[in-house]
């Protein structure tokens, strides 16, 4: 009779190339065009397209969306994408502070492009909300959508 042997060697140890425990995780975070707002409610003249995107109605239209990340997780890029309009605005990712709405930056450039050099990158929610936003869209500007690109730990 086969004398049965356990092998109690962590699943990670047996097979290279398995990552790690506490190995970092890519993960990403995105939302459509349609998901944003307008930040005036006397500038609210824009198109919330079946298609996914957000086109703008009527000049210097300030929109935003609400950002929710896990706790602790460090955030690595942000970007809003558009039509070439939104090239020449500018996007930021910021966090306001729940108990005095102190603001701190954590990504910012213009639509189009993706912003690696985040400051402020680990996300704390007991302190801040987080969220992005992209100002002064003009007539036929579209966002068709944002994606944050963030780590966490395994």
């Amino acid at each position: 009779m086969a004398k049965l042997i356990r092998d109690f060697t962590p699943p990670y140890k047996r097979k290279k190339g398995f990552p790690a425990a506490h190995s970092p995780v890519v993960k990403y975070w995105s939302r459509p065009g349609n998901g944003f707002i307008a930040l005036d409610p006397q500038k609210d003249n824009y198109t919330r397209a079946i298609t996914g995107e957000l086109i703008a109605d009527e000049n210097a239209l300030d929109c935003m969306v609400a950002v929710n990340l896990p706790n602790e997780c460090t955030v690595t890029a942000a970007v809003i994408y558009g039509n070439l309009g939104l090239s020449d605005k500018t996007w930021e990712l910021h966090g306001a502070k729940i108990t005095d709405l102190a603001q701190i930056a954590l990504a910012s450039a213009a639509g189009n492009t993706e912003d690696t050099s985040i400051t402020n990158a680990v996300i704390d929610n007991t302190l801040y909300a987080y969220c992005l936003h992209i100002t002064d869209l003009d007539n036929t500007d579209e966002i068709y959508g944002a994606r944050i690109t963030y780590t966490t730990i395994k």
